[in-house]
């Protein structure tokens, strides 16, 4: 008795008959190694170009630590001296402390962002947008320092 089991037939589909054709011909011309190299190199190219024009989630931005900003770094790191860098990097800290995701963090009333962070002078400078002196930036990143600690 003879069973045929036609499940373990190759299906033909456009894919696999160009992938397998392709293939062949540069055997055919180049020899099985560099075939081999040849076509993994176009595929490794197109996988990179796939991934090149992949869109991210949100727009990225350089994240910094605030650990090492002082009075000197102010003058060394202009771009990192702007409140809303400062900003950023707080509201990050304090949703990741909260252990939230991106979406449940962005749609938090006010009211909840500010019972999170608890320090009035920090609540003040998370909601007004003004420009701060030096010695104001640094008193504030020394309170973001502080904060969540206790």
């Amino acid at each position: 008795m003879v069973i045929f089991d036609e499940s373990r037939h190759i299906q033909p589909s456009i894919a696999s008959e160009s992938y397998n054709t392709i293939y062949f011909l540069l055997v055919y011309f180049t020899g099985e190694g560099l075939a081999m190299l040849l076509l993994f190199l176009i595929l490794f190219i197109a996988f990179e170009g796939v991934l090149l024009k992949k869109k991210d989630p949100e727009p990225w931005r350089h994240v910094f630590s605030i650990i090492y900003y002082g009075f000197g770094d102010a003058n060394r790191y202009t771009y990192y001296a702007k409140s809303n860098k400062i900003k950023q990097v707080f509201l990050s800290k304090v949703r990741n402390q909260n252990g939230l995701t991106r979406e449940e963090f962005d749609s938090l009333p006010a009211r909840e962002l500010q019972s999170m962070i608890n320090d009035p002078v920090l609540v003040k400078f998370v909601f007004e947008n003004k420009n701060y002196s030096l010695e104001q930036t640094v008193a504030i990143v020394k309170r973001i320092k502080v904060w969540g600690r206790t």
